[in-house]
C-alpha cells in the first residue's frame, strides 16, 4: 500500500497542473517519474514543518534508458489529453507542453547518447539530474483537491542527489536548484540514507553542492535540521 500524500490549497494553475500528472500517470503507469520543484513540493506536504519554492509548473523525467520508447508515449499521452507544445526557441529542443493554465515539462537525461524525440519528431531536453531521480523512484497516492490517484516520485534521497546534479545544467536559475536543496536538507533523516545509501556517483555529485551551500555569498538560509543534515552527509560520504 503506497504512502497518501494530501495537498494543500493551490492556486488555479499549480492544481491544474498536477491534476494533468495524476492523468498522465493514469495514461502512461511507468518509464518516467515527476522531478523539479513539484518532487520537492511531494516530500514538503508529506513531510510538513518546512515550505516549498513557489512554482506552477509539472516536470516530468523520461527513463529513455530502460524504456526507449516511453518518450513517444508520454508525449502522445500529452497530446491526446489536449495539451499544445510550446518551444523556447525555433531551433531548440522541445520541453513545454500546456493546456490552458496546466504545464508540464519533458526533459530527459543527459547523455544517453542518440537524440530523443517526442511523438512529432522534435527533440526533447535533456537534463542532469533526471536520472539520479529516476534511480530511486516509487509511487505514492496524491490527493489534490477532488482528484486522486497514484504518481511516481523519487525517494527523498534520490531528489537529493538529482537537484546536486542539476546544479551542471547550463541554467539561467542555478539558485532555485540550491534552494531545494536547503529544503531537502532540512526534511533528511538516518532513515533515508539507511534507505538509499549513498554511492560514489552520488557523493561526485553531493559534495561540489554542498560546498555551494556553505559559501555565505550563496543567498541561501539553512535551518538547524539543514546543517546537521550536512554534517551527517560528509561523515556518511566523505568528499575529496
Amino acid at each position: 500500500m503506497t504512502a497518501l500524500v494530501v495537498a494543500p490549497t493551490l492556486l488555479r494553475a499549480h492544481e491544474q497542473s498536477w491534476h494533468a500528472l495524476l492523468e498522465l500517470a493514469r495514461r502512461v503507469p511507468g518509464g518516467w517519474t515527476v522531478i523539479g520543484g513539484q518532487m520537492i513540493h511531494l516530500h514538503v506536504w508529506e513531510r510538513g514543518g518546512i515550505t516549498a519554492r513557489p512554482t506552477d509548473d509539472g516536470d516530468a523525467g523520461l527513463d529513455v534508458r530502460a524504456d526507449p520508447g516511453v518518450a513517444r508515449r508520454v508525449t502522445g499521452a500529452l497530446a491526446d489529453m489536449g495539451f499544445s507544445p510550446r518551444t523556447t526557441s525555433p531551433d531548440g529542443p522541445q520541453v513545454r507542453w500546456t493546456r490552458g493554465e496546466a504545464t508540464v515539462d519533458v526533459l530527459v537525461p543527459a547523455a544517453t547518447g542518440a537524440e530523443r524525440l517526442d511523438v512529432a519528431g522534435r527533440p526533447i531536453l535533456a537534463s542532469h539530474g533526471v536520472q539520479q531521480a529516476l534511480d530511486r523512484t516509487t509511487t505514492v497516492t496524491l490527493r489534490v483537491g477532488t482528484v486522486e490517484g497514484a504518481v511516481p516520485r523519487p525517494r527523498l534521497v534520490g531528489c537529493l542527489v538529482a537537484k546536486a546534479a542539476a546544479l551542471a545544467n547550463d541554467d539561467p536559475r542555478p539558485a532555485r536548484h540550491l534552494h531545494d536543496l536547503a529544503v531537502l536538507l532540512h526534511l533528511l533523516r538516518s532513515r533515508d540514507l539507511d534507505l538509499d545509501p549513498l554511492t560514489p556517483r552520488d557523493v561526485h555529485h553531493l559534495h561540489p553542492a554542498l560546498r555551494r551551500l556553505d559559501d555565505p555569498f550563496s543567498g541561501v538560509s539553512l535551518t538547524p535540521d539543514a546543517r546537521v543534515a550536512i554534517a551527517v552527509l560528509r561523515q556518511a560520504a566523505p568528499g575529496p
